[in-house]
C-alpha cells in the first residue's frame, strides 16, 4: 500500500450523498484491487438500497435549485470543472492506472477526453433552442421545448472510468438535472475523486466554505442576524455548518416587503414588459382558429417573445388551453386541435431586463354560445370592478369582495378558481400580496401607491360544448389617484356584444 499512499491520501472512499461525505448505512465496504499486482489498493463504502433511495431524495430535493439556475451559471461551473481536471490531470491519470490497469499514457489520453465534456457541455448549457417545424405528414406545427427532466441516475462500466462517467454528467448538469452516479465496483476511485473537484467548480458546499464566511467577515456579519431568501436546503445546511457564529433565518417575508413598493425605474420597466407580453399574446391570438394545435399557438407566441428580445415567458410553461380543458383550467398547453365554438385562454406573459408582464385573454374560435357570452361578461365586469375598487388606502379584501360581487349578480359567484384572483409581480412572476385568496387566516393588506398587481380572475363553468372558462387578466399600478392600468390589450367584442 505505500506505494499508492501518496496518490490515494486525498480520494475520499465514502458515500457523496447531498453535498456530505457519509458512511454506508449498513457499513458495508468493499476492497478495490489493482489488477496488474493484485494488491488492495483501498476500502470503498458499499452503497445498500436505502443508501440509494437517499441519494435519489437528496438529488431530488436539489433539482428545483439546480434546474432554477441560470444556463450561464451552470456553464461556468462546468467550465471551471474543464479546467480542474485538467489541473490535475497526472494525478487523475493515475488513479485510472492503478485501478483500471491499462498504460499511465492511455489514462493521460482519457482524462483529457473526460474533460472535453465537461468543456462542451458548457458551451452547449446557453444554447437550450427549442425547435418549430411543420410535421411531414400533417399541416401541423411541432413545438419542442428543452426544459430539465428531473434527477439523472447514472451507471458507468469499469473500462473508462473518468470519460463514460463526464459523458453522462456533463449534459445532464447541463441541462439542470441533478445526478445520482453509480460508477462500477472495479474502478470507484477516479469518480470519487471527482466529487471534490464538482464541489471546487462552484458548488454548493465550495460557495458555503469558501466564499460567504470571507464576505461576511469584511462587512463584520460573522455574528449577525441574516435573513435567507429562496435557498434550497443543502445550501442551507452548508451555511449553518460553515458559518455557526451567524443566525440564519428565514429572509423571505422581509425581501417580499422590500419589494411590494416598485420604484419609477421599476415601474418603467414592467411597463416595457407588459408591452412585450402584449406582443406575444397578440401572436398568440391571431393563430387562433379551427384545426390549429394549442402548442402551435404557444410556439408562435414564444418565436415572438425570442425575436422581440424577452427573456423568460411569464412561466416556464405558455398557457394555452381551448375548449373543455379550460373547464376546469388545464396550465399546459397540448397538441389539442381548437375547434369551431371553443373559448381559446391564452396565458404565456414575458419577463424584459428581469421583470415580468402578465397578460391574459380568452378570445372564441368562431361564433360563441349565450352561455359563453354571459360566463365572459361576468370575467369581464368583475375584472373591471376590482380595478376600480384599487387605491390607496383600500384593501386586498375589498377589491375580491367587488369582483365577487359582479359575479353573483350573474349568478356565477360560485363558479371561480380557488386559488386567488390576482397577485403582486416584478421581478418575481407571482408575489405578495395576494387578492382573493380563499384559505383561513389569508392576510388583509392596505393597498400603497407604487404596488403592481396583475389582477386576473377566473370562472369555469363545466358541461359546455366548446369550454365555459373565461379569465382575464391585466396589469394594475396603484397610484395615488388610483389604480392604472398598464395593459391595453383589447378584449373579445364577439363574447362582449
Amino acid at each position: 500500500m505505500a506505494n499508492y499512499d501518496n496518490l490515494l491520501a486525498n480520494v475520499p472512499t465514502d458515500l457523496w450523498i447531498g453535498g456530505k461525505w457519509r458512511k454506508s448505512s449498513d457499513g458495508a465496504r468493499f476492497d478495490v484491487i489493482d489488477p496488474a499486482t493484485e494488491n488492495t489498493i483501498a476500502s470503498v463504502a458499499s452503497a445498500s438500497v436505502e443508501d440509494a433511495k437517499a441519494a435519489i431524495d437528496a438529488a431530488q430535493g436539489a433539482f428545483e435549485g439546480w434546474a432554477g439556475r441560470k444556463p450561464r451559471e451552470r456553464a461556468e461551473i462546468l467550465r471551471k470543472a474543464f479546467e480542474l481536471i485538467v489541473r490535475d490531470a497526472e494525478r487523475f491519470a493515475k488513479l485510472i492506472t492503478i485501478e483500471n490497469g491499462k498504460a499511465l499514457s492511455d489514462s493521460k489520453g482519457e482524462v483529457l477526453y473526460s474533460a472535453e465534456f465537461f468543456r462542451w457541455n458548457a458551451e452547449e448549457a446557453v444554447r437550450n433552442i427549442g425547435q418549430l417545424y411543420n410535421a411531414p405528414s400533417s399541416g401541423a406545427r411541432v413545438v419542442v421545448q428543452h426544459k430539465p427532466a428531473g434527477v439523472a441516475v447514472l451507471v458507468t462500466p469499469w473500462n473508462f472510468p473518468a470519460a463514460m462517467a463526464t459523458r453522462k454528467i456533463g449534459p445532464a448538469l447541463a441541462a439542470g438535472c441533478t445526478v445520482v452516479l453509480k460508477p462500477a465496483s472495479d474502478t470507484p476511485l477516479t469518480m470519487l475523486a471527482l466529487m471534490p473537484i464538482l464541489e471546487e467548480a462552484g458548488l454548493v458546499r465550495h460557495f458555503a466554505s469558501e466564499i460567504v464566511p470571507g464576505v461576511l467577515g469584511r462587512h463584520s456579519l460573522r455574528q449577525a442576524r441574516i435573513g435567507l431568501d429562496l435557498t434550497g436546503k443543502l445550501l442551507a445546511d452548508a451555511l449553518a455548518e460553515s458559518c455557526q457564529g451567524v443566525r440564519w433565518v428565514d429572509g423571505d417575508a422581509a425581501m417580499q416587503a422590500a419589494r411590494r413598493i416598485k420604484a419609477a425605474e421599476e415601474l418603467a420597466l414592467i411597463e416595457e414588459a407588459t408591452a412585450l407580453a402584449e406582443a406575444v399574446t397578440a401572436t398568440a391570438l391571431d393563430h387562433v382558429r379551427p384545426g390549429a394545435r394549442e402548442c402551435e399557438v404557444a410556439g408562435e407566441a414564444l418565436r415572438t417573445l425570442l425575436r422581440l428580445g424577452g427573456e423568460y415567458p411569464h412561466v416556464t410553461t405558455p398557457f394555452v388551453a381551448s375548449g373543455e380543458r379550460m373547464a376546469p383550467p388545464t396550465r399546459l398547453a397540448t397538441d389539442k386541435l381548437i375547434r369551431n365554438g371553443d373559448l381559446v385562454f391564452v396565458d404565456i406573459g414575458a419577463m424584459s431586463n428581469g421583470y415580468f408582464g402578465d397578460i391574459g385573454r380568452t378570445v372564441v374560435c368562431g361564433a360563441p354560445s349565450a352561455e359563453q357570452r354571459r360566463i365572459y361578461r361576468a370575467v369581464w365586469e368583475a375584472l373591471h370592478a376590482g380595478i376600480d375598487t384599487m387605491r390607496p388606502g383600500a384593501t386586498n379584501v375589498e377589491v375580491a369582495s367587488a369582483i365577487h360581487a359582479r359575479a353573483r349578480a350573474h349568478g356565477l359567484e360560485r363558479h371561480f378558481l380557488s386559488l386567488f384572483i390576482g397577485h403582486g409581480i416584478g421581478c418575481g412572476s407571482n408575489e405578495p400580496p395576494y387578492i382573493g385568496e380563499s384559505f383561513p387566516g389569508a392576510a388583509a393588506v392596505t393597498l400603497e401607491s407604487g404596488m403592481v398587481f396583475a389582477l386576473e380572475p377566473l370562472i369555469w363553468v363545466p358541461g359546455i360544448r366548446g369550454g365555459g372558462g373565461v379569465r382575464l387578466e391585466d396589469m394594475v399600478v396603484i397610484t395615488d389617484g388610483g389604480a392604472r392600468c398598464l395593459s391595453r390589450s383589447p378584449y373579445a367584442d364577439a363574447l362582449l356584444a
